[in-house]
């Protein structure tokens, strides 16, 4: 899928579709949000490569804080512990676990529902008991999210 960054190209965000507004202000450059239904983006130049820069820079940020937001919610109710969460720049993984407790998230979650997002959260935490994907580890996961299986087909979609 071959995405345009300039105004009326729509773009994902927490499973919502938004129309790309670019708008030009150097005294608001580097900045996007959410407004009147539409994705603002302000930069200095229409450049599309600019305006990609700003958006995926906005994009990470609101997935650094909403994924952290999840796993606190989720590490508190299983009972678990985790050390830093990371939001990376991946082609093929939506997250992973390392045994030093550590929890990596590809920023483009953040394009999802939120269901789909819960669901990768769910998982690496599950990790940190079971660093596999054993029936075991499965159980886990089913026993926080019974529809597991639906929330991670949403993940199939390409959003961009």
């Amino acid at each position: 899928m071959q995405k345009h960054y300039r105004t009326g190209e729509v773009f994902s965000y927490l499973g919502e579709t938004y129309p790309l507004e670019v708008r030009v202000s150097a005294a608001r450059a580097k900045t996007a949000g959410i407004a009147d239904g539409k994705l603002l983006v302000f930069v200095e130049s229409e450049e599309e490569a600019k305006v990609q820069e700003v958006l995926f820079d906005w994009y990470k940020k609101q997935a650094k804080k909403w994924i952290a937001g999840r796993v606190r919610f989720y590490a508190q109710m299983m009972g678990e512990t985790v050390n830093r969460i990371t939001i990376k720049n991946q082609k093929k993984r939506w997250g992973s676990c390392s045994s030093a407790r550590n929890l990596n998230f590809n920023w483009r979650l953040i394009l999802y529902a939120p269901e789909a997002i819960d669901y990768v959260v769910v998982h690496e935490i599950c990790h940190l008991k079971q660093m596999n994907h054993s029936k075991a580890f499965w159980k886990e996961v089913e026993n926080i999210l019974p529809d597991y299986k639906e929330r991670k087909a949403m993940l199939r979609e390409e959003l961009l």
